[in-house]
Formats: structure tokens, C-alpha cells, sequence
């Protein structure tokens, strides 16, 4: 009767299914408390200055007899489902699974974010043994001092396990971790549309449709596509496109009257989403707390008003203790924490979903026909008051300068867009009309429809598949990096002898991910910069990014010149000059003068330099 309620339609069965959610819960938040124990040894281990080596092994053996017994569990538990009716969804969702954790393995798409991420567990990886490093050791830095008191966990995870198999970081990063996330997406949105009450076949419907726009709508660079399966190797997009649904489910459920275990998941959520990205310290208190203050709105009678906050407050629990102590230095003047937000509601919402006529709206403007259609009024209304709450601050300038300042940063406060329920409106919606009478054998018929059409798009590289992105490569099983730049940078490494270095950015951006042999000047472009204006030398700050840019052709001036000037006087061992530079011969002239010989590295597009005493 109250699922029943909850669906708005009678005569329906909405209600989730019981082995379905417990076979698939006990394998996600059986790999959320193992990488939620890893978060928590990692961040020890800043503090005890322990080696990457001890943390992976001392994870290892504490996980070791919880793994066996969780493996006979869930062994046990798929046995058992052979003897329950209609847990047929779960072979069709193994199947999606199967195309999505393909695409995850097979495409490339680099991202220049992967050197900032990576850059500390290659580090770590390189220097097995030695206590792990709290920040990236730039040339111009004595040591490891860095601003972060505490780092997401999740890179440096994928180079433990890297240790402990005997290969490259990057063999994990970019090949094991896309394959097993990409596989496990379709399901986490699957087992969230069961807990709010969808029929099986309801959420494989609308988990498909899901997986569908993720693999269509590539209009935005921080859109749905861009944001899920093409970049799902990741910390912040795991958070984003997997952790989300998992979270909505146990808010939920601690909502309406959960017991303990439900109080524990949403504090393994709040540990293991830490270890994604710091992005969870704001994310995942805003999404919990809105989402189940939306839902006490719409059903006052199951759940009590303190729920939804106390929910909010125990996802929050673990980031506040390892985010919190960052704000105290990084939120003074000039520092990212103190940028105004510089968006409104109209420029974030055409920075996720596009403002034209992008899949994503059309597939949203579907769920909500979906949820009419359906009579899901209930739910409808809790989406929508879901959503104006979160449009709140992005409409308003005043509170999202006020996020901004103590919450987050200018950057990172766009991510807000995906609290919202847009994505899991189009599931519900969709969902609701596949297990419809009416509309049961129509789904199917729609869902081979649009899968048939993305196929379609990606072979003919219409401009608003994500496989049309000059950047995207499909199918490939090489590392998620431009071919020519990382053989440039392997030459490098190879033949090279380990010093300081100063190089354009198209290289610098390679060159961590691959060995830390090279302490580099700057490698993204504003993390190095940073460092300096944390450190009280805003001039040399102001002269590092002048030259970075110098150096990568991407403008010549004379200020420029007078800072690449100056930080060659600081005297890496190498720098490095992109053939995007017109003319090189003032900057050739520099180092000439001051003591560089260029030498025959045989890496076509750079021109590499030495200093006579290194």
C-alpha cells in the first residue's frame, strides 16, 4: 500500500527488489568500506610519515579475511537468486555494464587535470619506501612542504595497488579503474531508482536512458558525458557520476527511519567520497541534505524533521576533519578560496548542460512528461523542490559568494549543478513509463531506438556526441595521453638524467605521470603559483606564470620575456622550449648567456636545453 502510494499508480508493483538490492549493495559498499579503510590509513599516514609501501600493505592485510568473507557472501547470495523469480534485470544490467566498462577502458580522453591528480602518486610510487610526500616537490621548493594538510586518496591508491602488482601507476589508473568503475555506473543508478521505488524492469528503463545521454550529450566540456564515462578514472568524477546515486539511496534510508547500518553507510559514503576528491566536503553534506529535506517535505509522515540534516552532518563527519584545517591557509587575499563567484544561474547551467538544445534537456524535459504521465506526483514534486533549492545559490549571487568564500572554490562551485536531480529525473521519468501498461513494451522498443542512435552519432562524429572531440580516441588500449607528447616524454625520462626542469606545459602536463625523475618548475599552470603566493612570494609567482606561458608559445611579450629571464636565473638543470614558439631566438639568446647548451634530444616538437653544470 505505501509503495503503492509512492508510485502514484495502483495496480502496478513499484516496489524495489529485495535480492537485487542486497546482491548489489553488498558489492558496492563492500568496495566503498575497503577504499574507505585505504582513505583512512592514507590520511594517517600523512601525519605519521609512513611510505606508500607501508600504507598499501598494512590496507592489505587488514582487508585480506573481511575480502575472503565478503567474496563467499556475495557468492552465496547470487546462488540464492537463481531461485527467486524475475531477477532477470540483472542480467540485462550486467550487460550495460559490460558497454560501459568497454567504452571506460577503450576511450581516450586526456585531461590536463590528470598531472595535478597523479603527479604526488607517482611520487609516491617512484619512492616506494620514503614517507609519502604531502605536496608535489617543485625545483624551486626545498622539500616536500606543502599547503595541504590532508589530499584525496584515490590516485595514490591506484599506485599502491600498482606496488603491490608490479606495474606502472598509470596501468591502474587508466586501464583496471575505468574497466571496474565504468562497469559498476549503470549499476549504482540502477540500485538507487529501486530505493525510490521503481519496479526492476522500471530501473533498468531508466538506468539505460541514463547510460544512453552519458554516452550522447557531449555539448559541454563539463557535461554529462565529459563528466561520467569519459573521464571516469577520475576521483571527482567517480564522486559525481557514481557516489551520487549511492548517496541518495542511503540518505533515503536513513531518512525513513534507518537503523544503524543506515547511519554507517552515509559515514562510509562521507569517508570513501573524501577519498575521491575534496570536492565531497561541500558536495555531499549540500546533496544529502537537500535531497532529504526535499523528500521529508513531500512525505512528513515517514520520516522526522532532524533526519535530513543529521543525514547531511554524518556524510560531512570525516571531510570536516580532514578539509576544515585547509581553510586556514589557502582563504586569504588572492588565494582560491577568496576568488568571487564570477557565475550565475544562467552561465552554470550552460556550463554543464548547454543552454541549446542538448540531450540532456530533452531527456529531462522526458522525465518530467515521464513522472506526469505516470502520475508519480509525489515524486515530481519532490524533484522540483530539489531543485529550486539548489538553484537558490546559483541564481543569487550574494549566497554563492557567500558558498564560495567558506565552502568551496570559484572553480569547483559549478559541481553544485550535479546535486541537482536533473539525471535522476530522467531515470525516474523514463523509468516510471517502462513499467507502465502502456509503455512497458514501448521502453524497450525506445531504449534499442536511442541506443541504435548513439551508435549512429559516434560513428558519424555528430557534432554533439563526445566521441567527436578532437581530443577523444575510441577505441584504443594505450594509456589516456596523446600519442607523440608522451613519446616525447618518454625519450625524455629515458635518456635524461634526473635535475630540475622548466618546460611548456603540452610536456609538463606528461612528464609526472610518468616518473618523477624531473622536478619541474610548474606543471599545470597555476599549481606551482600557488605554492609561491601560500609562501609569501607573490613576485615570483607572478613571474613563474608569466614564464610558463612564455615557454608554451602561448604569448610573447616583453614582460614575458623579462620573467622567463628571471626564472632561468634560478637555474633549473633543463629547460624546454615548444615548437609553438614563432621564434625562439630571444629565448635561445637567454639561455645561451646564460651558461645552456641545447642538446640533440631527437623529440621533434621541443627543443630541449642544459645547463653546462648540471
Amino acid at each position: 500500500m505505501l509503495m503503492n502510494e509512492i508510485a502514484g499508480t495502483k495496480g502496478i508493483d513499484p516496489g524495489p527488489a529485495t535480492g537485487d538490492r542486497t546482491f548489489i549493495g553488498a558489492i558496492f559498499y563492500g568496495l566503498m568500506v575497503a577504499f574507505g579503510l585505504y582513505t583512512v590509513l592514507y590520511d594517517a599516514a600523512l601525519l605519521l610519515s609512513w611510505s606508500l609501501a607501508t600504507t598499501i600493505i598494512t590496507w592489505a592485510v587488514l582487508i585480506a579475511i573481511p575480502a575472503f568473507a565478503w567474496g563467499f557472501s556475495l557468492i552465496a547470495e547470487l546462488r540464492a537468486m537463481r531461485h527467486r523469480a524475475r531477477d532477470f534485470s540483472l542480467f540485462y544490467m550486467a550487460g550495460l555494464g559490460l558497454v560501459t566498462g568497454l567504452v571506460c577502458l577503450l576511450v581516450s580522453k586526456f585531461n590536463e587535470d590528470d598531472s595535478f591528480y597523479m603527479s604526488r602518486a607517482v611520487l609516491d610510487w617512484d619512492n616506494w619506501w620514503r614517507p609519502i610526500a604531502v605536496n608535489y616537490p617543485f625545483a624551486f621548493v626545498n622539500g616536500a612542504s606543502g599547503i595541504f594538510t590532508s589530499l584525496p586518496s584515490f590516485e595514490h591508491f591506484a599506485s599502491g595497488i600498482a606496488g603491490l602488482a608490479g606495474t606502472h601507476p598509470l596501468d591502474i589508473y587508466y586501464f583496471a579503474e575505468p574497466a571496474v568503475i565504468g562497469f559498476l555506473l549503470p549499476f549504482a543508478w540502477y540500485f538507487c531508482l529501486l530505493r525510490i521505488g521503481l519496479s526492476r524492469h522500471g530501473a533498468f528503463v531508466g538506468t539505460a536512458f541514463i547510460v544512453i545521454l552519458m554516452l550522447l550529450d557531449g555539448t559541454t566540456v563539463r557535461g554529462v558525458a565529459n563528466f561520467s564515462l569519459f573521464r571516469i578514472w577520475q576521483g571527482k568524477v567517480v564522486l559525481i557520476s557514481v557516489v551520487t546515486p549511492l548517496a541518495i539511496k542511503s540518505a533515503l534510508d536513513a531518512i525513513d527511519d534507518g537503523g544503524r547500518g543506515d547511519w554507517i553507510e552515509l559515514l562510509v559514503i562521507g569517508v570513501a567520497g573524501i577519498g575521491l576528491s575534496t570536492t565531497a566536503a561541500f558536495f555531499l553534506p549540500v546533496l544529502v541534505g537537500v535531497a532529504g529535506f526535499a523528500w521529508w517535505l513531500t512525505r512528513p509522515a515517514m520520516a522526522t524533521i532532524w533526519r535530513p540534516p543529521a543525514a547531511a552532518l554524518a556524510v560531512f563527519l570525516y571531510p570536516a576533519i580532514c578539509i576544515l584545517p585547509i581553510y586556514s591557509t589557502v582563504s586569504g587575499p588572492g588565494m582560491i578560496f577568496a576568488a568571487p563567484f564570477a557565475f550565475n544561474l544562467t552561465d552554470t547551467l550552460n556550463l554543464v548542460y548547454g543552454l541549446t538544445v542538448s540531450p540532456t534537456l530533452i531527456a529531462a524535459v522526458a522525465g518530467i512528461l515521464g513522472l506526469l504521465a505516470t502520475r508519480r506526483f509525489r515524486l515530481l514534486l519532490w524533484v522540483a523542490i530539489w531543485t529550486a533549492i539548489i538553484a537558490t545559490p546559483l541564481a543569487w549571487p550574494p549566497t554563492a559568494n557567500l558558498i564560495v568564500r567558506y565552502g568551496t572554490s570559484s572553480d569547483a562551485f559549478w559541481r553544485l549543478a550535479y546535486a541537482s536531480p536533473v539525471i535522476l529525473t530522467i531515470g525516474l521519468g523514463l523509468g516510471a513509463c517502462g513499467e507502465a501498461r502502456w509503455g512497458r513494451r514501448a521502453s524497450g522498443i525506445l531504449v534499442a531506438v536511442c541506443a541504435t542512435g548513439t551508435v549512429a552519432a559516434a560513428m558519424l562524429q555528430a557534432e554533439f556526441s563526445p566521441f567527436a572531440a578532437a581530443n577523444v580516441i575510441f577505441p584504443t588500449l594505450h594509456y589516456k595521453i596523446p600519442p607523440k607528447r608522451l613519446a616525447a616524454a618518454q625519450v625524455l625520462v629515458r635518456d635524461l638524467p634526473a635535475g630540475t626542469m622548466l618546460a611548456p606545459v603540452s610536456l609538463s602536463v606528461i612528464l609526472p605521470l610518468i616518473s618523477s625523475k624531473f622536478l619541474l618548475t610548474n606543471f599545470l599552470g597555476f599549481d606551482a603559483v600557488l605554492q609561491l603566493q601560500a609562501d609569501g612570494h607573490p613576485d615570483q609567482a607572478d613571474a613563474l606564470e608569466k614564464a610558463f606561458e612564455y615557454v608554451s608559445g602561448r604569448r610573447k611579450t616583453p614582460d614575458r620575456l623579462t620573467a622567463f629571464q628571471e626564472v632561468v636565473s634560478w637555474r633549473p638543470d633543463y629547460v624546454v622550449l615548444d615548437s609553438a614558439m614563432s621564434d625562439p631566438s630571444d629565448a635561445i639568446a637567454t639561455l645561451t648567456k646564460a651558461g645552456y647548451r641545447e642538446l640533440e634530444s631527437g623529440v621533434v616538437a621541443y627543443r630541449v636545453f642544459r645547463h653546462a653544470t648540471s
